[in-house]
């Protein structure tokens, strides 16, 4: 386990490879006795290319715990950029889902609102301008819209 979260088993068994090869009773006891040797200035009872093989691979055990750590980081980092993807796009969606809501909205509104404004405007430009002719017709709506274009209608029919 490291920091309470299991380890995959492949990481478990590179560091148990380690432990047995790099951190093994016989190579510690080994390299001891070499370090001893060199220390005292005695003769050492193997050659440097037989050493060099022996110790490379003891090592390369230890390598492959950081080779196997840096694959299992790789996957998790690949693991978690698909799930921040698939969050992204979720997120997207819900975006472009809130935009056609509000345009609907703003539609909706400009159509009983806007528009009914627009067509008082328009009518009362034209009683401005000495056309008495114009119509508005009233409407059954009991806001405050609908209000406005019934006084603008109840208006205009007594101008004329």
């Amino acid at each position: 386990m490291a920091a309470g979260l299991p380890l995959p088993p492949r990481m478990t068994a590179a560091i148990e490879k380690g432990r047995n090869e790099y951190l093994g009773k016989d190579f510690s006891e080994l390299r001891m006795k070499m370090l001893n040797a060199v220390i005292a200035k005695e003769k050492i009872n193997i050659d440097v290319q037989e050493w060099t093989r022996s110790s490379v691979a003891k090592l390369a055990s230890l390598l492959a715990v950081a080779e196997v750590a840096l694959d299992v980081t790789k996957e998790n980092a690949a693991a978690y950029r698909a799930a921040a993807q698939r969050t992204l796009w979720f997120e997207i969606g819900f975006l472009m889902l809130a935009i056609a809501i509000a345009a609907t909205v703003m539609m909706m509104v400009s159509t009983r609102v806007i528009a009914p404004l627009r067509t008082i405007k328009h009518a009362m430009v034209k009683v401005a301008n000495g056309d008495f002719g114009t119509n508005v017709e009233a409407v059954r709506r009991n806001d405050e819209v609908g209000q406005i274009v019934n006084a603008v209608s109840s208006m205009i029919a007594k101008v004329r």
